[in-house]
């Protein structure tokens, strides 16, 4: 994510989004950073979830007669969200903790929004409203997303984010800055009802044998042994959509 800057009223500041070393990272109190197995500053996504953890971003004051720097801020943001493989709707969870002030900044106005793309709306869009934070001071709250595809199609959402970050008393959204989740939520009523799921990352099915015994062995000799090689990388599963089929199949096996 590329840093924000604005000009307005005669105040001039900027907003920097970074990764950050693990040397500073201790500060903040993050509920959504914890459940993050990502690194500072990088999503982390599996079939079901998505996550930011600690990404840094950085708000300057500058004096805008000589141009020198007044004052800085900083947060800390994180998200996890589970997008619902039996729904149409999922919730992104957001932690955001003021983890620096200093100087002509001793606190910081946060004000978090999100929106969708395709066949999705925003059930609730903004996170928190306008908050004001000062130092190790955290807010937590969540967005809600709902996708209701036309029966029989899919459609592939990204969620959207601007963050507002600025000095009360300043002009607010002076410094802002806008991006969009990397991956894509494929939503789909292909089956009965809706249902969500990052489809970049491919379907494990996991059978243990101390759980399945005979019929894990039967599984695993099929994909390793016969010349479909069901389920294995060089022929991965795929959702078969015929519900006659379905019952077939399971009669069959």
């Amino acid at each position: 994510m590329a840093a924000s800057k604005s000009h307005k009223g005669g105040v001039r500041a900027c907003t920097e989004v970074k990764r950050v070393d693990a040397d500073g990272r201790a500060v903040a109190e993050r509920a959504a950073a914890e459940a993050c197995s990502a690194q500072p500053g990088r999503y982390y996504a599996d079939r079901h979830s998505y996550c930011l953890s600690d990404t840094r971003i950085t708000y300057t004051l500058y004096d805008p007669g000589s141009g020198a720097a007044t004052g800085v801020g900083e947060i800390s943001l994180s998200s996890n969200a589970e997008p619902d493989a039996n729904s149409g709707w999922w919730n992104e969870e957001f932690t955001a903790t003021v983890t620096k002030t200093e100087g002509h900044v001793s606190s910081l106005a946060v004000n978090l929004t999100a929106s969708c793309t395709n066949a999705c709306r925003m059930i609730n869009p903004d996170a928190w409203g306008t908050k004001v934070l000062v130092l190790r001071r955290s807010i937590s709250s969540h967005v809600t997303y709902s996708s209701s595809p036309a029966k029989g199609t899919e459609t592939m959402v990204t969620p959207q984010y601007s963050l507002k970050l600025y000095q009360p008393g300043d002009t607010p959204g002076d410094s802002y800055h806008n991006w969009s989740l990397p991956l894509k939520v494929r939503c789909d009523a292909e089956l009965s009802g809706y249902g969500c799921v990052i489809n970049q990352l491919q379907a494990v099915l996991k059978l243990p044998l101390s759980k399945y015994g005979e019929a894990a062995a039967t599984y695993w000799y099929a994909q390793a042994e016969l010349a479909d090689h069901w389920g294995a990388p060089d022929n991965p599963l795929s959702r078969n959509k015929d519900e006659a089929a379905h019952k077939a199949n399971r009669y069959r096996t």
